[in-house]
């Protein structure tokens, strides 16, 4: 499994050049070669394109990349071969987001407008953390997520472990900072990466920083300037919620050789990674003709879903007609999306439209199943 670390667990650069770590493979495997890409965001400009810096890497190695300037921030990216993008986008395995500070200069420009304590709101949602913060000068803030609480090293600086770090993002130039994180890498080659999922405690690292590599750290929205002892705080994703339910029936072909109305029952699957069995419901449909529709009055699944474990729902129906085992028809296994991010992640009555594929020698019993499912946070 693919892995991209910083030489330094804090993500910072202090006074030193940037290196950084790629493991193309561990102990699960891997990609079987990886490549690295990066770009130099300048404190007071905009972002340019990430750019190629290291191709066909097929073992373990740390690369050092060129001084960066206070202030400046160093970005890499891990992609598999021949997959990187200028953009940033696509299916990332590593992503390292460090800033150019003087470690030795941390100012007070996260707790120096609110007597001592940062002007900062943080809100979860689901999917997704929002964090607002302001600062005394002009900064850019980085905010970090991950599963553990964070660690103290010999700088007196907090770092999380690489593996625990759920999502990271970053602003321009401002003082007043409103940011969204989500989760980066969702690709199965990554290793060691815990997702960012509904219902997880969360721990935060807010860092801001001036043009002149000045810094300032908080973990928790009271006493944490310079000089307090650590007062790490955690926050906690909301819980999802699902709905979903067989909702219509439209028969294409009812399956009866005898040229008269068909019959069949309908059975309705929900499969829900890590549950013992699916989710089951059966609707009969009798008088059945072709063309017909079919609304089935039957009560949707509520799923709780405290373990985050639906994350990968699928759903499924099938159809036996009532002369037997030959009419049968089923659609294929389709999985119900789940958006995430600020805005998005909640859905009401969205539609999943599946067709079968008839099966049988006693007719061609052929449907369109409409499966429709809600996805509510609390």
């Amino acid at each position: 499994m693919a892995r991209l670390f910083p030489e330094d667990p804090a993500e910072l650069i202090t006074g030193e050049p940037p290196r950084v770590t790629v493991e193309p493979r561990g102990p699960g495997g891997g990609p079987a070669r990886v490549e690295l890409w990066e770009r130099v965001v300048p404190f007071g400009g905009a972002a340019p394109d990430f750019r190629l810096a290291v191709a066909d890497i097929t073992g373990t190695g740390t690369f050092e990349r060129e001084p960066v300037d206070y202030g400046d921030v160093y970005q890499a990216l891990l992609y598999r071969g021949d997959e990187g993008s200028a953009t940033g986008d696509g299916a990332v395995l590593g992503r390292l987001t460090m800033p150019a500070v003087v470690w030795e200069s941390r100012g007070d420009m996260l707790t120096h407008c609110g007597e001592h304590f940062p002007l900062l709101t943080i809100t979860p949602g689901g999917t997704y953390v929002s964090v607002q913060v302001a600062t005394s000068t002009f900064t850019r803030v980085r905010v970090q997520l991950a599963t553990a609480e964070p660690s103290l090293d010999d700088r007196n600086l907090p770092f999380f472990p690489p593996e625990a770090i759920v999502a990271s993002a970053f602003t321009s130039r401002l003082l007043n900072h409103d940011l969204t994180l989500v989760d980066g890498l969702l690709e199965p080659d990554t290793h060691g990466h815990a997702p960012l999922l509904p219902g997880s405690e969360l721990w935060f690292v807010v860092l801001a920083w001036n043009e002149d590599g000045v810094w300032d750290y908080v973990w928790g929205s009271r006493a944490v300037a310079p000089g307090n002892p650590p007062n790490f705080e955690s926050i906690t994703t909301r819980r999802r919620r699902i709905t979903v339910g067989l909702t219509h029936l439209v028969c294409i072909g009812d399956g009866d050789p005898g040229g008269g109305d068909g019959e069949a029952t309908f059975r309705f699957a929900v499969r829900v990674p890590g549950a013992s069995a699916p989710l089951m419901s059966s609707t009969t449909w009798d008088p059945m003709p072709t063309g017909g529709d079919n609304w089935p009055n039957a009560a949707p699944f509520d799923i709780a879903d405290p373990a985050s474990r639906a994350s990968r729902m699928t759903v499924e129906v099938s159809a036996a007609d009532g002369n037997g085992t030959d009419g049968q028809a089923a659609t294929d296994r389709r999985p119900v999306e789940f958006p995430v991010g600020r805005g998005a992640e909640d859905v009401h009555d969205r539609v999943v439209s599946l067709r079968s594929h008839p099966a049988g020698e006693d007719g061609d019993l052929d449907f369109i199943a409409e499966v429709t499912y809600s996805v509510a946070y609390e």
